[in-house]
């Protein structure tokens, strides 16, 4: 992915790139030349973040992506069109960090959407970073804190340092 270049693929049989940018004129094309995040699921397709929405390649016709973008009339759709981050984890869920409206978690199989806002009252609601911990749950990075879903649901981890003499130690 670029930075307004689109999409690059490389054809690892003859060598050669190949170079997809967003055509209104083209159905299919990608939906922005901003590519922010690129994952893989388990089955091998490819979700790509841009500034405008979430691409979804069509394993079956290189170049072709289904657009899934942000309908405020519809709450089974992304948060916002500008996608910061992707994680796919191993339970069938892409989830899609925001820049100012949190994070959301779609379901692979029929493409539903859980919204994760105000995230343990994150100072913010910019998601710069998902994964999961060495205990399977979801954390989600800001510029202000960390938030992790436990098992018995959402908490906030709070990843602020407080100084004190000794220099700085981790707050709880």
């Amino acid at each position: 992915g670029t930075a307004g270049g689109g999409i690059n693929l490389l054809n690892t049989s003859t060598g050669k790139w190949q170079n997809f940018t967003a055509n209104k004129a083209i159905p299919n094309s990608i939906c922005s030349n901003n590519i922010t995040a690129i994952v893989k699921d388990k089955n091998g397709v490819m979700y790509i973040g841009t500034d405008n929405g979430l691409a979804i390649a069509d394993r079956n016709q290189t170049g072709n992506f289904t657009i899934i973008n942000h309908d405020p009339a519809n709450t089974n759709s992304p948060l916002e069109n500008s996608i910061t981050c992707l994680y796919a984890d191993f339970q069938n869920k892409i989830w899609i960090g925001t820049l100012n409206s949190g994070m959301s978690a779609m379901r692979t199989d029929n493409r539903s959407f859980t919204h994760y806002t105000n995230l343990g009252k994150f100072e913010n609601n910019s998601v710069f970073g998902i994964n999961k911990d060495l205990d399977g749950s979801i954390i989600a990075g800001t510029s202000a804190n960390t938030w992790r879903e436990g098992d018995q649901g959402c908490t906030l981890c709070l990843a602020k340092y407080q100084k004190n003499y000794d220099g700085y130690r981790e707050s709880h």
